[in-house]
């Protein structure tokens, strides 16, 4: 995450960080509430949002054959039945500063920053990286996958499209967030421009894009009051 401090502030800002990494508790008590509040969110959006089940649906299919065909917080049905010493080992295993990486930028001191840093991280003891994963990212999609639905008595229609995008090392990730804000991106928008303005049609575009390191998912909503506008776009 990112942390905009003044130069005076440098010193509270890495003591913060310092608890944020050391003061996890993973006491059995805290892990079931966490669990039970993730089921009780994604099992309400789950039944309450046919937006969200559409996406879920699209997302799925596009990260098929990849680690990241089911969602980071697991699937519904598990997730209250996750084991509580797997989930301590894997934060044990990770949880390491070796695999920690913060960017300090700006105007500072850097020999005064660098006895900050040891001063409020060197307390922390973690196990050493006990793994060497090699990197492979998933290759592309080459299979064209068409599905529809209709839905009756939606307020708002919508079409869900979803694209793979490539790794986050793949030199095409730079081209491909280009065109991902050439398109969508609401101060420059083409597609806003062309299927709104020169073709007088009022649809809304959503995007969401996800984070990963072996493939990406490029998920466009685009929402209508009017299905025959909808159709058109």
């Amino acid at each position: 995450f990112n942390l905009l401090v003044s130069g005076t502030e440098i010193n509270n800002a890495l003591w913060l960080e310092s608890e944020r990494i050391g003061s996890l508790q993973l006491k059995d008590q805290i892990i079931d509430r966490l669990k039970n509040n993730v089921y009780k969110r994604y099992y309400h959006l789950s039944n309450s949002s046919v937006k969200f089940r559409a996406v879920n649906w699209v997302r799925e299919r596009v990260f098929e054959d990849t680690v990241y065909r089911t969602p980071l917080y697991g699937k519904i049905e598990d997730i209250l039945g996750f084991d509580n010493k797997k989930i301590k080992e894997l934060y044990d295993n990770f949880r390491s500063l070796s695999d920690i990486i913060m960017v300090i930028s700006g105007k500072f001191d850097l020999d005064e920053t660098k006895e900050m840093i040891k001063k409020r991280f060197s307390g922390l003891n973690f196990r050493k990286r006990i793994r060497n994963n090699n990197f492979v990212p998933a290759p592309p999609r080459k299979k064209y996958i068409y599905e529809t639905w209709h839905i009756d008595n939606l307020k708002q229609p919508f079409f869900v499209y979803g694209i793979r995008g490539p790794s986050k090392k793949s030199y095409d990730f730079l081209y491909f967030n280009f065109i991902k804000y050439y398109l969508l991106d609401q101060r420059i928008s083409r597609l806003r421009r062309n299927i709104n303005f020169r073709n007088n049609l009022d649809v809304n575009f959503d995007y969401e894009f996800t984070d990963f390191y072996e493939c990406n998912a490029l998920i466009i909503i685009v929402t209508a009051t009017n299905r025959i506008k909808l159709e058109k776009a």
